[in-house]
């Protein structure tokens, strides 16, 4: 089976509807059509002599009902899709079981693939270009979160997107950049989870509680000092006497 794009039908919660989380999947294509492809050469491109994509060792399931991939087209939520496996791969190709598939001209066979390892959700570029951008600039897609922990707060971080090519490495997604698209396709994907929090995110906290230690510390000061002037004037009064 092939993950596919939802396509809106009359009949609610039926096959092809945007409510059904079925409507990713697609049903396999003729093997005689492929074959007679073949023949002619329609097969002959780079996407057809890359091997199929194979998740690496290191990944392994990811905690159930932690990481879930909501599905927009423009600012519309089309459907979500639970990360109940290692991972996903994402491209145009309608023959290899459980891709996500997206049939846009510039996504490649196989495109790019998600996949969960110690914690993180490492984004492994496969073939063509993928765009990696900052979540805080789609606020339309936090109305979608399961959990509101995982929307970041404040201004976005560095970099408002990072883009990678298939001969780029592998790279963790954290909770600022976690959405992404294939070539220029106009769908886009966030990965929502429990992701490690930016670069910025992790300063940010620490000044706070340094801000909050250094209050204590005077507040902490101020009290020594009234007990001072306090035990201070006990020991007038008593010389007085």
């Amino acid at each position: 089976t092939t993950l596919s794009l939802p396509q809106s039908s009359g009949s609610a919660m039926a096959w092809g509807t945007v409510g059904d989380p079925r409507v990713f999947m697609g049903g396999p294509i003729r093997r005689a059509r492929i074959a007679s492809q073949e023949k002619v050469g329609l097969f002959k491109s780079r996407d057809d002599l890359l091997p199929q994509y194979k998740f690496p060792a290191e990944a392994s399931f990811p905690p159930k009902g932690a990481f879930t991939v909501h599905v927009f087209e423009g600012d519309t939520r089309v459907t979500a899709l639970p990360l109940e496996k290692e991972g996903l791969v994402f491209g145009s190709a309608t023959d290899i079981p459980d891709q996500v598939l997206d049939k846009h001209k510039t996504v490649k066979h196989q495109h790019v693939a998600i996949f969960y390892s110690k914690g993180k959700i490492y984004l492994d570029p496969i073939d063509g270009r993928t765009v990696v951008t900052s979540l805080r600039t789609h606020t339309f897609m936090h109305e979608s979160a399961t959990d509101k922990r995982n929307v970041p707060t404040g201004a976005p971080q560095g970099k408002l997107k990072v883009v990678f090519s298939g001969t780029d490495s592998r790279k963790a997604l954290n909770r600022d950049k976690c959405v992404f698209q294939l070539g220029d396709s106009s769908r886009m994907y966030w990965v929502e989870g429990p992701h490690p929090a930016a670069k910025g995110e992790e300063e940010q906290p620490k000044r706070r509680r340094d801000e909050r230690t250094e209050r204590d510390r005077d507040r902490d000061r101020e009290r020594d000092r009234e007990r001072r002037e306090k035990s201070r004037s006990r020991s007038r009064e008593r010389r007085r006497r």
